[in-house]
């Protein structure tokens, strides 16, 4: 039997997602993005948060999402995982999903590696992503040796 959990679900292209409350800061409104020359293609780029450089992962990218332009009607995502913070730029927040039982992905979306399951919200599913694979260790590496190169 598993637990229960608050969840924090957004859309993109009208799909519904959501990350578990626990690695959630906050939403900010769209602000412009500095990308990054030779950044992986997950990489958006950074953007400044108070004096913090905070990296950008291109969600759409990972799953398999058209492309678009940031408008100022999208919302930021800042994130935290494993004691790292990022964002993910997303077209829609909704209302917290509480007290929820996560489904397993493996039966549903066997071989999507970004997925750890879903959770019932209203009559629809929303997908919750796996941070953990959401940003890779070369990204994170990259993004480190950038801003330090940013820095000298």
């Amino acid at each position: 039997m598993s637990s229960k959990k608050d969840f924090v679900p957004f859309s993109i292209e009208n799909k519904k997602y959501g990350v578990a409350l626990e690695n959630f800061e906050r939403v900010y409104r769209a602000v412009e993005i500095t990308t990054l020359p030779n950044a992986p293609a997950a990489i958006q780029g950074v953007f400044n948060l108070r004096g913090e450089i905070i990296p950008v992962i291109n969600i759409r990218k990972r799953f398999g999402v058209s492309e678009k332009e940031i408008s100022l009607q999208d919302n930021i995502l800042l994130l935290n995982f494993n004691q790292k913070r990022f964002a993910i730029i997303v077209d829609e927040i909704f209302s917290m999903i509480t007290n929820q039982e996560l489904l397993a992905a493996t039966e549903l979306y066997p071989g999507i590696d970004y997925v750890v399951g879903v959770v019932n919200h209203g009559d629809e599913l929303a997908i919750i992503c796996n941070l953990a694979l959401l940003f890779q260790p070369d990204e994170e590496k990259f993004i480190i040796e950038s801003l330090s190169e940013l820095d000298q």
